[in-house]
């Protein structure tokens, strides 16, 4: 029985980690889009971020 909480815990440490990796990610790639608009100085919108995709506000409403 003791097994089974071991590998439960390795399970949840795993999705820790994969979901640590995603926000990092996202973070990251957010960071860049502004970087590059400022240097090519492009406005950014958040409603065309929205439309494709590129920007989730969870169940807020824009």
């Amino acid at each position: 029985m003791e097994k089974d909480g071991e590998w439960l815990e390795i399970i949840r440490a795993h999705h820790r980690r994969s979901r640590n990796i995603v926000i990092d990610w996202c973070r990251k790639f957010a960071r860049y889009i502004v970087l590059k608009a400022r240097r090519t100085k492009v406005l950014l919108s958040l409603k065309i971020l929205i439309d494709y995709g590129l920007v989730h506000l969870g169940n807020h409403l824009v």
